[in-house]
C-alpha cells in the first residue's frame, strides 16, 4: 500500500493522525510541528515527484546543511514502505564535525533489516578535501539546498558548478518569491535546466512558521516557502531528447524523401507560470 501525501499539510495531519491515532494535537502544535517537519516532508514530496518511491535503496545529499542534523527523517519510512537503507549525507561549513552515525529508529521499525546511516562532512561541498570525502560515500539520488541564500553568498559559486556536474537533480528552496526568482536567475545562468513539472512553485511542505527575518517590504519569510527543481544541462538535454523520440518518433515518406519540421526559434520559449499558494489548514 503505497501512501501519498501530495496535497499538502491537512492532508498529512489527516493521514497520519488516522494512523497513529493522534487526533488530540491542538492547532497550534500543528502549526509549531510544521517547522520542524517542512525538509523532511518536502524531500517526501519531491521522492514522490521523481518516482522514486519504490526504490529500496535511497541517498540523499544535503548541501549547505545546517538545521537538517536534529530533523527527524525517520519519518521517511512510515511513508515509503519498499525503503530498507537511507543514507543521508549532510555536506556544510556550520556542521558540528565530520563523522557517521546510525540514528535510532521507531520502535514499529527496530526489528526490520532497515538501516539508516547519516554521514555529516563539516566544509564547503567544492572544496577538495570535502569532495573526496564525499566522493567514498554512496552518490545521491536528489540533492537538496534548502534555504540556500546563494544570491547572497559568492561562496556559492564554485558549489554551484560542481552540482551542476553531477547527474542527481538538484532541489532547491527559498523563503521568498523575490528570493527564489532571483535564484532561478542565476541558476539558470550557470546553465542548470529546470525540470518542466517541478518549475518554481509554491511549496505544499513551506513552514507555517513565520521567521524573524523580513526583507525591505515587510515581507514574513517561511523555511522551504518556494520551491524547484533543475537538472544539469547534458542530462536534461539527453532526457528530452529520449522522450521526444519514445513519443513521436520520426516519420519518413514511402521514397525515404519526407519533408522534415525546421526547429522553432528562440522566440517561442515556453513561459513558466509558479503555481498558485496551497491553502493553509
Amino acid at each position: 500500500y503505497q501512501r501519498r501525501v501530495h496535497g499538502g499539510w491537512l492532508e498529512y495531519f489527516t493521514a497520519s493522525g488516522e494512523q497513529r491515532r493522534a487526533n488530540s494535537h491542538s492547532s497550534l502544535e500543528r502549526l509549531l510541528s510544521t517547522d520542524c517537519l517542512s525538509s523532511v516532508l518536502t524531500a517526501l514530496y519531491i521522492i514522490h515527484r521523481l518516482g522514486l518511491e519504490n526504490k529500496e535503496k535511497l541517498c540523499l545529499h544535503f548541501v549547505g546543511a545546517d538545521h537538517e542534523v536534529d530533523q527527524p527523517f525517520e519519518e521517511l519510512f512510515a511513508w515509503l514502505p519498499c525503503l530498507n537503507s537511507l543514507t543521508l549525507v549532510l555536506v556544510g561549513p556550520r556542521l558540528p564535525e565530520t563523522t557517521t552515525f546510525d540514528p535510532r529508529l521507531p520502535r514499529d521499525l527496530k526489528d526490520t533489516r532497515r538501516t539508516f546511516t547519516v554521514s555529516m562532512v563539516r566544509g564547503l561541498y567544492h572544496d577538495v578535501d570535502v569532495a573526496r570525502r564525499v566522493a567514498a560515500l554512496p552518490a545521491p539520488d536528489a540533492m537538496f539546498l534548502f534555504n540556500s541564500g546563494l544570491i547572497y553568498y559568492d561562496s556559492w559559486q564554485p558549489t554551484i558548478e560542481v552540482l551542476l556536474a553531477l547527474p542527481a537533480p538538484k532541489v532547491v528552496t527559498a523563503w521568498a518569491q523575490p528570493e527564489a526568482i532571483q535564484v532561478r536567475h542565476k541558476l539558470r545562468k550557470y546553465g542548470a535546466c529546470p525540470v518542466a513539472a517541478l518549475d518554481l512553485h509554491s511549496n505544499p511542505f513551506a513552514s507555517l512558521v513565520p521567521q524573524k527575518v523580513t526583507d525591505d517590504h515587510g515581507t514574513c519569510n517561511f523555511n522551504n516557502r518556494y520551491i524547484m527543481v533543475l537538472h544539469r544541462p547534458a542530462a536534461a538535454a539527453t532526457a528530452a531528447a529520449a522522450t521526444a523520440a519514445a513519443v513521436s518518433p520520426p516519420r519518413r515518406s514511402e521514397t525515404g524523401r519526407g519533408k522534415q519540421k525546421k526547429p522553432q526559434t528562440q522566440s517561442k520559449r515556453r513561459k513558466w507560470v509558479m503555481a498558485d499558494p496551497q491553502p493553509d489548514p
